[in-house]
C-alpha cells in the first residue's frame, strides 16, 4: 500500500513526518494521512527542496503509480477530496475498483449527512432488519432514503448496481432540499442507447442524477443500469 511505502522510505532517511512535511511544503497531518492510507499525495501539487530530492521524488512517484493499481485515475481526486469530506470516515476496507455494497454506500450517504446537514438523527427500535444491526442503516431508512429488499431483510453484502444508487442519490438529493429538475427526460434529446434496460422506478431518478451532473454514464451512449456500481464511482457521486 502506499502509506506503507512512504513510511518505510521516510524511516530509512530517517525524518520525522515533521521534516518530510517540510521538505515536500506539505502539512505533518498531510503526511500522516498518507502513511495511514486514508489520504493520497498529488505529485503535481507537491514542491521539494531538500538535498534528498532524487530519493523523496522517487519515493512519492512509486506510490502515485502504486495509487493507480488501487483506483483509476479520474477518481483519486474525488477519494482526496472524499476523506478531507469525512465522507469515507470508519468505512472499512475500500477496494476502490470493486463493487460497493447496500450497507457501504448507506455508511458513506450516512457520513455525507451527518457532515454536511444538522440531522437529528432517530434511531430506529426494534431492529426492522434480520440481517443486519448497523444504525446508519436504520436512520437512512427511517428518513425514507433507503429500503430493504422486503422479508425484513437489508441485504447489506449485496452489490449496488448503477440504477439503485441512482435512484438513492435522487432521495438524498430530496432529503437535503437540493434543487433539482423534477423530470429530467426529454423524448427529443438522443439520451443513453440502453435507456429501455432502466427499470421504471429507477426512469427519472437516472436522468435528473444526469442532468445535475452527480451520476453520469459508464460511456458518453450508455448507462450501464444494471452494472454494479463501484466504490470509486460511489465516492465521486457524493463528492459532486
Amino acid at each position: 500500500m502506499i502509506g506503507e511505502m512512504i513510511t518505510k522510505k521516510r524511516a530509512e532517511l530517517s525524518l520525522s513526518q515533521e521534516q518530510l512535511a517540510g521538505m515536500l511544503c506539505v502539512s505533518r497531518s498531510a503526511i500522516a494521512k498518507w502513511e495511514s492510507n486514508n489520504g493520497i499525495p498529488e505529485i503535481s501539487n507537491l514542491t521539494f527542496r531538500t538535498s534528498n530530492e532524487p530519493s523523496l521524488e522517487i519515493a512519492v512517484e512509486k506510490a502515485y503509480k502504486q495509487m493507480a493499481l488501487i483506483c483509476t485515475n479520474w477518481a483519486s481526486d474525488y477519494i482526496i477530496e472524499a476523506n478531507d469530506l469525512g465522507i469515507t470516515e470508519d468505512v472499512a476496507d475500500l477496494e476502490y475498483k470493486k463493487p460497493i455494497t447496500r450497507e457501504k454506500f448507506c455508511e458513506m450517504i450516512y457520513n455525507m449527512l451527518d457532515k454536511t446537514m444538522t440531522v437529528e438523527w432517530k434511531k430506529v427500535s426494534p431492529n426492522p432488519f434480520k440481517d443486519t444491526v448497523n444504525e446508519k442503516v436504520f436512520s437512512l431508512c427511517l428518513e425514507g432514503i433507503v429500503e430493504g429488499k422486503g422479508g425484513y431483510t437489508f441485504a447489506p453484502d449485496d452489490f449496488l448496481t448503477r440504477e439503485e444508487a441512482a435512484t438513492i442519490l435522487y432521495r438524498v438529493a430530496e432529503y437535503m432540499e437540493i434543487d433539482m429538475p423534477q423530470s429530467a427526460y426529454d423524448e427529443g434529446v438522443p439520451y443513453y442507447t440502453d435507456k429501455n434496460a432502466i427499470s421504471d422506478w429507477a426512469f427519472n431518478a437516472v436522468f435528473v442524477m444526469k442532468e445535475m451532473d452527480i451520476m453520469i454514464g459508464t460511456s458518453e451512449t450508455e448507462f450501464s443500469p444494471q452494472d454494479e456500481y463501484t466504490v470509486e464511482q460511489a465516492i465521486a457521486t457524493m463528492v459532486r
